[in-house]
């Protein structure tokens, strides 16, 4: 009688290997789950962020056509001086928060939230003999408001 050589397989090794792809493959899709929900929280917080900036720049925008629309309604035949004069006075009344300072520079700001302003500033220039005004936007900048308070906290059980 000839032995014949074979290895036998229990049912013990595929077991095993079916339970480490089982548990495997648990572990890659909450993985997969909580790097999704993190992406999306993210994306939530940069389009609130975005639309608040661009709400303000739109409100920036329209203040700046108002100034424009202010600006032509003060006669120019006056010499300068009393046109800036003027300028003053109408802007202080009719613009919330705008401040001329001597070297004609109008700067205001625009709340975007709680931590945050657009900070607009022009320069008035002098009106031409057609009485067309102008001026130059000198500064267009989000300035940090709020006081800076890192997140310490790590949450590794959030919705779980």
């Amino acid at each position: 009688m000839k032995k014949r050589f074979s290895i036998h397989v229990g049912i013990g090794a595929p077991s095993l290997l079916t339970i480490f792809l089982v548990l495997s493959l648990i572990s890659f899709s909450v993985l997969s789950y909580m790097t999704s929900r993190a992406n999306f929280r993210f994306v939530e917080n940069l389009e609130e962020r975005t639309t608040a900036y661009y709400t303000a720049s739109n409100q920036g925008e329209m203040r700046l056509a108002k100034i424009q629309s202010l600006l032509e309604e003060i006669p120019t035949w006056a010499d300068n001086a009393d046109y800036f004069q003027q300028a003053n006075i109408t802007l202080a009344t009719n613009v919330p928060g705008a401040v001329m300072d001597a070297e004609h520079n109008v700067s205001f700001s625009i709340v975007i939230n709680e931590n945050q302003d657009l900070q607009i500033s022009i320069q008035l220039l002098n009106p031409d003999e057609a009485g067309n005004v102008s001026f130059i936007v000198t500064r267009w900048q989000v300035i940090q408001t709020g006081e800076w308070e890192p997140d310490n906290k790590l949450n590794l059980l959030e919705g779980a």
